[in-house]
């Protein structure tokens, strides 16, 4: 597993973010620029770039903030002006993670895989955090309904529960594992699939 899908699984984070973090924390006190993120870990589209890279600091400055009360602080080299570009951000500074963040993403990339209900959670399986916490509930209960699936997503619709049901049958299917729908009552892990994956070997 790389740094950046240890961190994306540990952390719920989206794989974009987690890629960011990742390298800033590889580069520690010499930080990394917009230019070398955008190659290392966030190839967005031409035009775009420091737009979207000032979107995700924005976010990831508030994450690291609330998580662990670190900072991504944005350094200037000597007799370099700022230069603020279309969308935000500036072509001359560097992104640096304070201690506190080095620290966390350090614990984060030294903990232990996550297991749910006995259930090795393995990072393969590329769901997102949204899809994570409906595993969860799914692996925790003998059968769960659209109600639950609507709670732990945060949606408001029985069409978007069953999108992201949808979507989780197809990436654990193509592993071999299988939600059942139990009719007038929701879904299932199938209990061949809760066998098996209960029999996994350690996450690596």
């Amino acid at each position: 597993m790389s740094p950046a899908e240890r961190i994306a699984w540990t952390l719920r984070l989206p794989p974009a973010k987690a890629a960011i973090l990742a390298f800033l924390h590889e580069r520690g006190e010499k930080g990394a620029t917009a230019e070398e993120l955008f190659k290392a870990a966030c190839p967005f589209s031409r035009g775009e770039e420091y737009k979207a890279l000032h979107v995700h600091m924005v976010a990831l400055r508030r994450i690291v903030r609330e998580r662990c009360g670190g900072e991504v602080r944005t350094t200037y080299p000597d007799g370099v002006r700022f230069r603020k570009v279309q969308g935000g951000g500036s072509k001359a500074g560097s992104y640096v993670l304070d201690a506190k963040a080095r620290a966390w993403l350090r614990a984060a990339l030294e903990a232990e895989p996550e297991r749910v209900a006995g259930i090795p959670v393995r990072p393969e399986w590329r769901l997102t955090p949204m899809e994570t916490r409906v595993f969860e509930r799914l692996a925790a209960r003998p059968c769960i309904t659209a109600a639950d699936v609507t709670e732990v997503s945060q949606t408001r619709s029985l069409t978007s529960a069953r999108v992201i049901i949808c979507k989780l049958r197809q990436k654990l299917g193509y592993f071999g594992l299988e939600i059942e729908g139990v009719f007038g009552r929701g879904y299932r892990l199938a209990d061949a699939s809760r066998a098996k994956l209960a029999a996994a070997g350690p996450v690596r």
